[in-house]
């Protein structure tokens, strides 16, 4: 796993989530700690790839049944790994049709004989984490081994045929100023792409203010908000920010969170009502009132 080309590129280009756990993957001393590590691993390059297409969609206000669907399991009770992929694969067909598409998604999504491609690929390792979580899991490391043979192949694939990620960066803002002669404005923000928390900073010019302390993603010439499926919140576990994205609504405590390298549930009341809109299956410049 250490010396395997396709995941030592996903660590230094990938989003952070996907990278981090590709970082955990690699760093395992024992095999089922990298059984375990890859079915983590799988888990956020799903919901990372979720995350980027309904980001997308909102944006351009494409709607799919999948989406909305999406959207009301975060609403009633919390999206599973299924939503995400189902949601993921509904807007390849749309996106190949526009003119401002995630370069390499809809490209990713095609299908091959006998319906391979990525969806049966994050699908399959659904049901091996399906597997384990219902009392399959390897009970040494001999079964350990004989199951990474059959599934390590497949997370591998699946983060080859997503290498498209590396090109669609995430920012995180820190703060813009106005430019007035320019009529623009200049931002600083991380970049936060890659395995380590130490992230890269930059600055860049925006035509369009961007709010700070927000994620984009970054898509051609455009800066697409990512609010509220991921946010950066200070996470009372390990007391310290992390990234996070929207599981469920609960009525109570507002919106759970649940960061990307730890699991660890937060809630943010400031999210609720952005989040119920997730549930009209439309996108984020459409009137919700």
């Amino acid at each position: 796993m250490r010396n395997c080309e396709v995941l030592s590129k996903a660590r230094s280009d990938m989003p952070y989530p996907v990278a981090r756990a590709v970082r955990a993957v690699q760093s395992a001393t024992t095999l089922r700690d990298v059984y375990e590590g890859m079915l983590r691993g799988a888990e956020a390059l799903t919901v990372v790839l979720g995350v980027v297409a309904t980001t997308w969609a909102r944006e351009y206000d494409v709607k799919t049944p999948q989406l909305a669907d999406l959207g009301e399991a975060i609403v009633t009770g919390g999206a599973s790994q299924g939503h995400w992929i189902q949601a993921l694969a509904s807007v390849g067909g749309p996106m190949s049709q526009h003119p401002q598409p995630v370069a390499g998604l809809s490209a990713a999504l095609k299908r091959g004989k006998g319906g391979s491609g990525l969806i049966a690929d994050l699908n399959e390792l659904v049901q091996e984490r399906n597997r384990w979580a219902h009392g399959a899991a390897p009970r040494n490391e001999l079964e350990a081994s004989d199951r990474l043979q059959m599934v390590l192949p497949v997370y591998e694939r699946a983060m080859e045929k997503a290498r498209f990620l590396a090109e669609c960066p995430w920012i995180l803002t820190s703060n813009s100023r106005y430019r007035r002669s320019e009529g623009d404005f200049q931002v600083h923000a991380s970049r936060t792409m890659g395995d380590h928390p130490d992230f890269e900073q930059t600055t860049f010019i925006s035509a369009t203010p961007l709010a700070d302390d927000v994620f984009y993603l970054h898509v051609g010439d455009d800066f697409i908000d990512m609010t509220p499926l991921v946010v950066m919140r200070q996470c009372p576990t390990c007391h310290q920010r992390e990234v996070s994205y929207a599981d469920r609504l609960d009525e109570r405590q507002g919106v759970s969170l649940k960061t990307f390298d730890r699991g660890h549930v937060l809630f943010d009341r400031s999210l609720i009502e952005e989040v119920r809109a997730l549930t009209h299956g439309v996108g984020r410049h459409s009137d919700t009132a």
